[in-house]
């Protein structure tokens, strides 16, 4: 019979490390803390993202939120204020502008966290 080799090789290329990469797992599970933190970073990636995309992010977040809120408060606006405009499907643009108005309040602002 072959003797198994006593570490357990495993690629990481799924885990987005670089094709020289590799993490090696020993198969009595003697870890410390510093191998699984660097496992664990190597699977998952740092904790923070650097400024561009963070600045790219806000940026895109704020285009989003103030745009969706400008736009739907003036639907409603529009359809409030002008008598011929309370037809049944401008009501049902009316619920669909304030549900998309609470989303845009309660959703996005924590969608990152």
């Amino acid at each position: 019979m072959k003797e198994s080799n006593p570490d357990i090789h495993f690629d990481c290329s799924p885990y987005n490390c670089s094709s020289e990469k590799e993490i090696y797992f020993n198969k009595n599970m003697n870890y410390t803390d510093e191998d699984i933190t660097e496992m664990i970073m190597m699977a998952l990636g740092s904790k923070r993202k650097d400024m561009f995309s963070v600045v790219v992010l806000i940026t895109v977040y704020v285009i989003i939120f103030s745009t969706g809120v400008v736009g739907n408060i003036s639907t409603c606006f529009v359809i409030v204020k002008n008598s011929y405009m309370h037809t049944v499907v401008n009501y049902y643009l009316f619920s669909l502008a304030i549900s998309d108005l609470l989303i845009l309040l309660l959703v996005l602002p924590v969608i990152n966290k």
